[in-house]
């Protein structure tokens, strides 16, 4: 990976990098209104790597920068993440983030030729501006899953009885974890392209219901 990849990665996961993605938690704050602490969080954590929405869009993003810029595919792949999310609430969240990535970019680079997707979920555009870049695949999706954990641990301490410290000792634990489900990703994408996390579903449904919220989703 050149510095140049480096500097790429570090300015589109960071935090002020202006698409949304710290303003949803998925379902986390129906979850911290049931009265879900660290010990839940940690398992949740972990679920969300292991069996949910993390590791699907690992795969999304993998096959994204695999057959980009052909629009076809990608509409395709954009098509079959839709589906995979019934749940109103993170699939637009995921296609609001996408649309917000692409906006900045193509501000960022107006040159670039991106293509226009109906479905452009975020870890489509992702891997699509990835290879469009010539980032590394299993860099982008180091960053891009390590983005995802932060994102949702920070949610964590806003809505839960959870601390920074605490916060960080997740994310700790979780890294070698998500370090190996990347190398697994790579190997076959086509195969970790799903999601089983139905208690997640649930929650995620009943947080637009809450009559205080601190999350768009």
């Amino acid at each position: 990976m050149t510095p140049r990849d480096l500097l790429l990665l570090l300015q589109w996961f960071d935090s002020q990098f202006p698409v949304g993605a710290y303003a949803h938690s998925g379902g986390l704050e129906a979850y911290a209104q049931r009265g879900a602490g660290p010990a839940e969080l940690r398992r949740l954590a972990e679920v969300f790597l292991k069996l949910g929405g993390l590791r699907m869009d690992l795969a999304a993003c993998a096959l994204a920068w695999r057959v980009a810029p052909d629009a076809v595919l990608l509409e395709r792949l954009g098509a079959e993440l839709t589906a995979w999310r019934p749940v109103p609430g993170p699939r637009e969240s995921s296609l609001k983030m996408g649309r917000r990535w692409l906006r900045m970019v193509r501000r960022l680079y107006p040159s670039l030729e991106i293509p226009c997707l109906q479905h452009s979920h975020h870890a489509v555009v992702v891997g699509c501006c990835g290879r469009l870049f010539g980032v590394p695949e299993t860099a982008l999706l180091l960053a891009y899953g390590h983005s995802a954990l932060t994102a949702l641990l920070y949610a964590a301490t806003r809505c839960m009885p959870v601390s920074p410290e605490q916060a960080q000792e997740i994310l700790r634990d979780l890294q070698e974890v998500l370090a190996a489900l990347v190398d697994e990703v790579g190997e076959d994408p086509p195969r970790h392209l799903w999601s089983c996390t139905p208690a997640w579903d649930v929650r995620a449904h009943e947080q637009a219901l809450l009559q205080t919220r601190l999350f768009q989703s």
